[in-house]
């Protein structure tokens, strides 16, 4: 017996879902069966009148890259050899991404973590994630397409850069949507108690101590008005400090500011004090007189030509002298010729009564 002639297989097209068409050559009239492995004939067809065949094998007969056979067979019902050949594999089909969401706002610190906030699809969820394709969060999103997504305290730090990526049941995901933490905000140190000033002494000689108290270790800074630090100290357990300023660091009457700074180097507002004036010196006496110096003293030598009266007085702190005339003067002796003459007549008028009183 004669075995009719093995068929060719010449191309195989389609997919696992939609089937396959297998075309080759056989002898004219000869039918050619398609066998999967297990000798089951999933196909048919009859090679024409130029030696063309084409078999169809519907959806679901055979998966992508199986292995086949092609068998020819003549009216007789011999068949041919059979002729291997394999399902072409099924395309890779790209699903479709999701829209990638937004991010609309970005809230919160690197120390208590952060809260992300946007728009996506209903039922998705979204994923926040490092550059390093870290998972820091999810979220799914909501009916009115919003979500929000908290990120725990030290899962991301100040502006870092993360992304954003929409996921849907398919477990399919968006392109990443990327976004950057905000800066964490700026905490200003607090500042120390401003130092009292209790008191000031000493002079602009001598130079000044400045007590106060203040919080205990505190420096205590003393400056000028251009910000010179003049002199410092250090407030002890009890919270009291003793600043001295050295002669010719300040001035009397000098406007000054005490500050307190911490250990931290935080500074305290500024506690504005004025130096002391500098003591009035009072000038020295330059005479006494028998009362402890309470009366000016005056002292008339008798009988002498260019006689000098001397006055002092000592509270006053001055001095004060005068020339007398002299004896002989003119004007001197006008004054005793009419006292005498004034004594006469006066002794005269009093002779004068007596008489008549007897």
């Amino acid at each position: 017996m004669v075995l009719p002639t093995s068929p060719t297989v010449d191309s195989v097209t389609g997919n696992s879902t939609d089937g396959y068409a297998v075309t080759g050559t056989g002898a004219t009239g000869d039918t050619i069966l398609i066998q999967n492995a297990d000798g089951l004939t999933i196909g048919t067809g009859t090679v024409d009148g130029n030696g063309n065949y084409t078999v169809t094998l519907p959806a679901g007969s055979a998966v992508a890259e199986e292995n086949l056979n092609a068998i020819a067979e003549n009216s007789n019902g011999d068949q041919s050899v059979p002729t291997p050949f394999t399902t072409p594999a099924d395309p890779i089909i790209e699903p479709t991404k999701p829209d990638a969401p937004t991010v609309t706002s970005v809230m919160g610190n690197s120390a208590d973590g952060y809260m992300v906030r946007g728009a996506s699809t209903f039922g998705n969820t979204v994923i926040i994630m490092d550059t390093d394709e870290n998972t820091l969060g999810t979220a799914t999103v909501e009916e009115d397409g919003s979500y929000t997504v908290t990120l725990d305290p030290g899962s991301a730090t100040a502006e870092e850069t993360l992304n954003a990526i929409a996921e849907n049941g398919e477990g399919v995901q968006s392109d990443p949507t990327a976004f950057v933490t905000p800066q964490d905000p700026t905490v200003e140190p607090e500042q120390p108690i401003a130092p009292t000033v209790d008191s000031v002494t000493g002079n602009s000689m001598n130079g000044y101590v400045v007590s106060g108290t203040a919080t205990p270790d505190d420096t205590i800074l003393i400056q000028d008005a251009d910000g010179n630090t003049i002199g410092m100290g250090t407030a002890d357990a009890d919270g009291n400090y003793t600043v001295t300023l050295p002669a010719g660091s300040a001035g009397a009457q000098e406007p000054l500011v005490a500050i307190a700074e911490n250990s931290d180097g935080v500074q305290s507002a500024p506690t504005p004090f004025t130096t002391p004036a500098d003591p009035v010196t009072t000038p020295t006496p330059s005479g006494t007189d028998n009362n402890g110096g309470s009366n000016p003293t005056t002292t008339t030598p008798v009988g002498m030509s260019n006689v000098t009266s001397s006055s002092t007085l000592n509270q006053a702190g001055y001095s004060q002298s005068s020339t007398l005339p002299k004896t002989g003067d003119t004007d001197s002796d006008a004054i005793l010729l009419s006292g005498l003459l004034l004594s006469l007549i006066g002794g005269g008028w009093l002779a004068f009564r007596r008489k008549v009183a007897k």
